[in-house]
């Protein structure tokens, strides 16, 4: 049994200020029961976080959930798409297969795993891969590859925001990773969920979730109006974003998506060492179970 302290204090909940994450985390609120305290961070450092126990809970890339045994999803919620994303991107400036220097935006290892899958399974090639970080990465698009850290880049992939906001000189094509991969496997792609760092939590914490997804979907024109009056960005192509590309279901079509997504990555060792595998049988997502608390 936990702690009584241990179980009093706030759970402490790992967001994300991308647009995409929005309609999951404006409408979190602190306080309640159970009290929630807020914080948010980018992919990549909320998986650092729930690693390292300063957070019980946080919108993760979905790789990040392979890596502990004890992980366990919120069910029903994720980030995901059937289709175009537009926020993750591929931009090369060769031929595919003829890629050398590859940048992966270091914000999501979700992103950067997929990647590897498409060069192992369906462009072919095998440039070298070094990870950056999201600046690093943009100013390689307005600079012809061109960046800080060493040998010019012919392939650069950018994530979140990043992309939405990309400018990339004239020398640069891009792909849209979504559509390349629903193209390819027919499946949803499903790229962040709510990820619990183990043990009972607490009652009540699932339906504050699912609760705060349910007013964030209702309320999407105010989301997207308060974010352009604050950043400047078009709220028409805001809308259209949040409404007809990104899902926030994780029913069973975005389950399978996912499962052939760690199919792929098991193949090729992309994440080798994992705890959690389709060969060991276990089911693959295990999802949060909730515990009373203990009486005073």
């Amino acid at each position: 049994m936990e702690p009584r302290g241990e179980r009093d204090r706030p759970v402490r909940v790992g967001g994300i200020d991308y647009l995409n994450a929005l309609p999951l985390i404006r409408y979190l609120r602190e306080g309640g029961a159970p009290p929630l305290e807020l914080s948010n961070h980018m992919p990549s450092v909320l998986a650092e976080k729930l690693r390292a126990g300063s957070l019980d809970v946080a919108l993760v890339p979905v790789v990040e959930y392979l890596s502990r045994p004890e992980y366990r999803v919120v069910p029903g919620i994720s980030i995901s798409s059937y289709g175009e994303v537009r926020s993750i991107r591929f931009y090369h400036r060769r031929e595919l297969r003829q890629l050398r220097h590859v940048g992966l935006d270091e914000s999501s290892r979700t992103s950067a795993a997929l990647t590897r899958v498409l060069f192992k399974d369906l462009w072919g090639g095998s440039p070298k891969l070094v990870h950056l970080p999201p600046r690093d990465a943009l100013g390689a698009l307005e600079r012809d590859g061109r960046w800080a850290g060493g040998e010019d880049l012919d392939g650069v992939l950018v994530i979140g925001d990043a992309a939405l906001r990309a400018r990339a000189s004239p020398s640069w094509e891009w792909l849209d990773l979504g559509t390349v991969w629903t193209r390819w496997t027919g499946l949803p792609l499903v790229y962040a969920f709510w990820v619990w760092r183990g043990g009972p939590a607490p009652v009540g914490l699932t339906r504050r979730f699912v609760e705060a997804k349910r007013e964030g979907l209702a309320r999407i024109d105010d989301i997207v109006r308060e974010r352009a009056e604050r950043l400047g960005e078009d709220p028409v192509a805001g809308r259209h974003y949040l409404y007809r590309t990104i899902q926030y279901d994780l029913d069973p079509a975005h389950i399978e998506g996912f499962t052939e997504l760690v199919r792929r990555l098991e193949a090729h060792r992309i994440l080798s060492g994992s705890p959690r595998t389709i060969a060991d049988g276990a089911p693959l997502l295990q999802w949060l179970e909730e515990s009373p608390s203990p009486p005073a």
